[in-house]
């Protein structure tokens, strides 16, 4: 409930139970983050927050990954990656549907996430390596970056080591 700590990690596991609970459901949706959620995704965590921090899920303004509040920080604008959404996110992207399921969220006990077209989750979503714009002139100073620095959509960290194997691969072929 301290404003000064406003992150929850990947690594907290106190949502065992909210985990257990919202696989118990068998929802369509699990079949998206590989049949069910683990302790390391959001929406555990976030059902946890909202059954015992009443005040701090109140007062949120955005529920958001790492990658997607530094390209808020850098740009002043907030978009969500579709790599972080849809493998931490259960957020729905097959060919046919993209989107968020608020059935899923009523379901589990999280319907207010679908409030004013998902406001607090994000509705802007964009693929890995789109461009969000410029870096803003304050980001820019902050890190002693040039302001005509481009900023990009992220991607999660084991997608991103995959292509850093990939390039590596390619690399090592071009040596022999």
């Amino acid at each position: 409930g301290d404003d000064r700590f406003k992150i929850v990690t990947w690594m907290d596991h106190r949502a065992k139970e909210q985990a257990d609970f919202i696989n118990s459901q068998e929802h369509y949706v699990l079949k998206y983050v590989g049949g069910k959620v683990l302790l390391e995704m959001q929406t555990p965590k976030l059902l946890w927050l909202k059954k015992n921090m009443k005040n701090t899920w109140a007062r949120a303004g955005h529920f958001i990954n790492l990658p997607d509040f530094l390209i808020l920080k850098a740009t002043g604008q907030f978009s969500r990656s579709l790599c972080s959404l849809v493998c931490k996110w259960t957020y729905m992207s097959d060919g046919r549907t993209q989107g968020w399921d608020s059935g899923f969220f009523k379901t589990i006990g999280l319907e207010d996430l679908a409030d004013d077209d998902s406001h607090k989750i994000g509705k802007t979503v964009m693929t890995p390596g789109t461009n969000c714009g410029k870096i803003s002139a304050t980001a820019a100073l902050e890190l002693g970056l040039s302001d005509s620095t481009f900023v990009a959509t992220s991607i999660i960290d084991a997608h991103a080591g995959g292509l850093a194997l990939v390039a590596a691969a390619a690399k090592t072929k071009q040596d022999l």
